[in-house]
């Protein structure tokens, strides 16, 4: 998607404001910060119920501190919630889809995150974060129904 020749980022879709923030930061660190806040936030907001779906006390301890460990393999566990997510919406299980796009969600924040080099990288993190609103999943579910 482009945008008089500038690509757009996804969180503009969503929260034009706070896309605006994120490019008008200067330092790297301050975009951090905003992530790691609005990152906290999601998690508080999020279900306790939901991070059980992580079958692994330790990953889902992880998640929730938005600390994972060293040398984390997201590419695995964000495409094995996306494959759950995926199967329980086919079989109709509304309560499991929408905890495993949450969770995938969260932990695709935490990968863009890791990987940041820009205010821009982390708000790409801001919008996964962002997406991992419950809300969000039932919604985009009632739309493939």
């Amino acid at each position: 998607m482009k945008k008089l020749g500038i690509i757009v980022m996804r969180l503009e879709t969503i929260n034009p404001t706070l896309a605006r923030r994120f490019l008008a930061f200067e330092d790297i660190g301050d975009a951090r910060r905003t992530f790691e806040s609005i990152f906290n936030a999601c998690v508080r907001q999020t279900d306790e119920s939901v991070f059980a779906y992580m079958d692994d006390l330790l990953l889902e301890e992880s998640l929730k501190t938005g600390l994972m460990p060293e040398c984390f393999d997201f590419d695995h566990y964000i495409g094995e919630l996306d494959r759950h997510y995926s199967v329980a919406e086919g079989e109709g299980r509304s309560k499991d889809a929408v905890a495993y796009f949450v969770l995938a969600r969260l932990m695709s924040a935490l990968f863009f995150a890791s990987s940041a080099k820009s205010p821009r990288d982390y708000a790409e993190a801001v919008y996964e974060a962002v997406m991992s609103s419950p809300r969000t999943a039932r919604q985009l579910s009632a739309h493939r129904d």
